[in-house]
């Protein structure tokens, strides 16, 4: 029987759905990324799985603050 598992957006709670697109963003110092969320990978440790543009916007200009200070 197959492992099925929940995701989870890092953002606001929002659980995915099958037709959903989601993202993957990782932020570093002076660096970040982002892709399109595929459930078949793994995830690297300490990024954000993301249920769609406010939510990436959001991580994105919480980065950018971060970089300020």
């Amino acid at each position: 029987m197959p492992i099925v598992s929940k995701v989870i957006c890092d953002g606001c709670g929002a659980e995915k759905k099958s037709e959903n697109h989601w993202w993957v963003l990782a932020a570093g110092i002076g660096a970040i990324w982002i892709q399109v969320f595929n459930p078949q990978e793994k995830v690297a440790d300490g990024a954000f799985v993301l249920c769609g543009e406010p939510c990436v916007h959001k991580k994105i200009s919480e980065w950018m603050g971060a970089q300020t200070k």
